[in-house]
């Protein structure tokens, strides 16, 4: 669980640190080469983006962690609670 607390906080930096680079690109300029520029920018933060489909990843693995560790807990008191045979 530590693993994936971990990847949720790394995953909340990147989605913040994006918005404020958002924010600033957008208030950079104006014209043609802003608007060249912009369409180039949203692309990034785009569904089907590098940067999007990184952070799924990240969310995924987070979730599969804390899966793997629900399972491990599970386990773990199955074999507490079983008694043996010696």
């Amino acid at each position: 669980e530590q693993a994936a607390n971990a990847i949720d906080k790394y995953i909340s930096r990147c989605k913040k640190m994006m918005k404020e680079a958002n924010a600033t690109v957008n208030g950079l300029w104006q014209g043609d080469d802003y608007n060249a520029f912009i369409s180039k920018w949203n692309g990034i933060d785009d569904k089907k983006s590098d940067y999007a489909n990184l952070i799924k990843y990240f969310e995924n693995y987070s979730e599969l962690l804390r899966y793997a560790a629900k399972q491990y807990k599970d386990a773990q008191k199955k074999a507490e609670g079983a008694s043996y045979i010696a």
